[in-house]
C-alpha cells in the first residue's frame, strides 16, 4: 500500500490517520462519559487530566490529518455517483472536521477560563488561550458538551448516508434482476 493517496484508494498515511484519531474519539467518549459520575478525588482528576491529553491529540492529529490530505490529495469517488451525494459527503465530512477542531479547542478554553493549567500526558505545559473568566468557563463547557451531542448526529448520518450509498453500488451486483425491472 502507498503511503500517499492515489486516484483509487487511501494511502497508508491517511488510513492510519482515520483510525488513529477514531480510536481516540471513542477513547474520548468512554472518559468523557464516565468521569462526570466519578466522585471526588485523584482518580477523576486522572481521569479529566487523561480527557484534556487526548482531547490535544485528537486536535493535534485533525491537523495533521488535514495538511496530509491538501499534500496528498484524495482518491477519486466513485463512477457514476450522483453530484448531491458527493457534496453531501464532502459537507458531512467538512462538519466532522469543524467538529474535530472546535471541541478540543473549546475544552481548552474551559481549561483556560477556569484557570486549571494543561498539561499534555504530564511531559508539555500548555498556555492559556484565555483569561481566567467564569462565564466564559460556563458557555465554552456548553459548547463543548453540545458538539459532543452533534458529533454522535454527524457520525450516525455519515454512517447511515454511506450505507445507503454502499447499498445501491452493491444491489445491481446482487439482484441484476432489479435493473431490468426497473427500466
Amino acid at each position: 500500500m502507498p503511503l500517499k493517496n492515489t486516484r483509487d484508494q487511501w494511502g497508508s498515511v491517511s488510513k492510519s490517520l482515520h483510525w488513529l484519531v477514531v480510536l481516540l474519539i471513542l477513547l474520548m467518549a468512554w472518559i468523557g462519559l464516565r468521569m462526570g459520575d466519578m466522585p471526588n478525588g485523584p482518580d477523576k482528576i486522572a481521569s479529566y487530566a487523561l480527557h484534556k491529553s487526548v482531547g490535544i491529540s485528537i486536535l493535534a492529529l485533525v491537523l495533521v490529518r488535514i495538511g496530509w490530505r491538501w499534500y496528498a490529495g484524495a482518491p477519486e469517488g466513485l463512477p457514476g455517483t450522483p453530484r448531491w451525494q458527493e457534496r453531501i459527503a464532502s459537507l458531512t465530512h467538512l462538519a466532522l472536521y469543524a467538529l474535530l477542531l472546535a471541541m478540543p479547542l473549546s475544552g481548552w478554553i474551559l481549561n483556560s477560563a477556569s484557570g486549571f493549567p494543561l498539561q499534555w500526558f504530564g511531559l508539555v505545559n500548555l498556555p492559556a488561550i484565555a483569561g481566567k473568566d467564569h462565564d466564559l468557563g460556563i458557555v465554552s463547557y456548553s459548547y463543548n458538551y453540545r458538539m459532543g451531542e452533534n458529533m454522535d448526529d454527524v457520525m450516525d448520518r455519515s454512517f447511515l448516508g454511506g450505507a445507503k450509498a454502499t447499498a445501491a453500488k452493491i444491489e445491481p451486483l446482487l439482484f441484476p434482476d432489479l435493473k431490468a425491472k426497473k427500466k
